[in-house]
């Protein structure tokens, strides 16, 4: 396995895990639109990722966004690469997916 298969693998891991946080609490999904937010105020302008994430969060019902973060499609891969979904997971969690998988 490559680098890059090793991150996409990572990357649905710990996406798995935010679908797990937020079927548990749907109160978080305001966190990463609140995010996106955030991270355009502190640029001062849009970023296309950004954006995308914005209408897919605003348009998309929560199960359709599930498919996209559990998707293996180049879309999703492609997606999961500027996560909004930043602080969903603990921190401890986040660390066990990334010591996994930089035993590949």
């Amino acid at each position: 396995m490559n680098i890059h298969e090793i991150y996409e693998k990572r990357s649905l891991d710990l996406h798995k895990e935010i679908v797990n946080e937020l079927r548990k609490n749907p109160l978080l999904w305001d966190k990463p639109l609140s995010n996106i937010d955030r991270w355009v105020k502190q640029r001062g302008k849009d970023c296309l990722p950004y954006m995308v994430w914005k209408e897919i969060l605003t348009t998309l019902s929560h199960e359709a966004i599930i498919e996209i973060l559990l998707s293996e499609s180049e879309k999703s891969i492609l997606l999961r690469s500027s996560t909004p979904f930043v602080g969903i997971i603990s921190e401890e969690t986040r660390k066990r997916i990334y010591a996994k998988w930089s035993k590949k």
